[in-house]
């Protein structure tokens, strides 16, 4: 039986960035041997649709995601759902997202984005001065006026535009500044995202539970104030709590309690289960050669799924165990030769979670 629903995170320009940011895992995995800088090949992209096309899937989820995909050029993605229109089913949903670093962004971008519905996530860390701290250009100048240029021009366009915020030791320490000014900045909808430390260590300081927590604590009465007073910022976080405590499953993928493995596709066509995973010995399989149904069951891919269900020790007995269900695999290892072990913001999540469950029960009561 087909799937109802496909997903593809889709890398067109790999690990190539017109960015240098002070956190960045993927560079690291470029140099553990994912193809780094190369653009995937008019041919590859067309072996993409061609293999999705084959799963009978009703809806189809193409997401690019880099390094940089808009590095691979807008006559790419022209030519990309030109062939996605030309050779899917009649009555396939095809629908289309984008995570970009903005500096590519103008008019041209914006009014192709939406004539083809692109969901946009702007990877913008809150306020100038962290922002530019973190994420300077190849140049090592910094970016945040020029990405917020690129965030007022796909507002303008009727793009939906999404802040990708990433949380780091520094800016844990300004959630209030972060939120406020993404807030004044026009993003309504916000996904704050814990800095991920790449497999062999972090050139920055590494954000702490106690840094997490500080965060989370600041931001939280905010967007509750926000909500009570009928001005409604979507927290990627909060929302899916919110759906927790009211029945419901969270749409996040580390929210769920175990992995379900993503189909990360490399430019060069080689398929992996996330993408904080895109390492050698990680290779689900290759879409010259195997049909994404055989990827899907593959014995690495299975794998790895499955080391994700074991939960930690203090898990079962956790009061908050029913939220946190231990949190993204990735946060729960610092070797991928290891098993998952406990999540590193444990104690965060932990405290957060006891403090905040009132209110998140507060307002399930009252959307009802």
């Amino acid at each position: 039986m087909p799937p109802e629903n496909l997903h593809l995170l889709i890398k067109p320009a790999s690990g190539a960035c017109n960015m240098r940011c002070g956190y960045c895992f993927y560079a690291s995995l470029a140099e553990g041997g994912a193809p780094s800088g190369q653009i995937m090949t008019p041919q590859t992209a067309e072996l993409v649709i061609a293999r999705a096309a084959e799963t009978g899937a009703r809806r189809i989820c193409f997401a690019f995601q880099g390094g940089e995909p808009t590095l691979a050029g807008l006559p790419w993605f022209r030519r990309f759902t030109e062939l996605a229109a030309a050779r899917l089913p009649a009555g396939t949903r095809v629908e289309y997202h984008l995570q970009t670093n903005g500096l590519a962004i103008n008019q041209e971008w914006a009014e192709f984005l939406a004539a083809h519905g692109f969901l946009v996530g702007l990877s913008v860390d809150g306020t100038r001065e962290i922002h530019d701290r973190l994420r300077p250009d190849a140049a090592g100048k910094g970016t945040y006026g020029r990405v917020l240029t690129a965030a007022r021009t796909l507002m303008a366009a009727g793009v939906e535009t999404n802040a990708l915020c990433v949380v780091s030791a520094l800016s844990a320490r300004h959630g209030a500044a972060l939120y406020n000014g993404l807030k004044k900045a026009g993003f309504r909808h916000l996904q704050f995202i814990p800095c991920v430390e790449d497999f062999g260590g972090s050139p920055l300081p590494p954000l702490t539970a106690e840094g997490y927590l500080t965060f989370l604590r600041a931001i939280f009465p905010l967007w509750y104030r926000d909500l009570r007073e009928g001005n409604y910022v979507s927290v990627r976080y909060f929302d899916n709590l919110v759906h927790m405590v009211s029945g419901r499953e969270p749409e996040a993928c580390g929210m769920q309690g175990y992995c379900p493995g993503q189909l990360i596709v490399e430019s060069d066509g080689r398929v992996y289960p996330c993408d904080f995973y895109v390492l050698p010995e990680l290779v689900c399989g290759d879409l010259a050669k195997q049909t994404l149904a055989e990827i899907v069951s593959s014995p690495v891919r299975q794998k790895f799924c499955r080391e994700s269900l074991e939960p930690h020790p203090d898990c079962p007995g956790c009061p908050v165990a029913v939220l946190c269900r231990g949190g993204c695999r990735r946060d729960r290892q610092t070797d991928p030769a290891l098993p998952p072990g406990k999540n590193r913001y444990c104690g965060a999540y932990r405290q957060f979670l006891s403090e905040v469950l009132p209110a998140l029960c507060d307002i399930r009561d009252h959307m009802q």
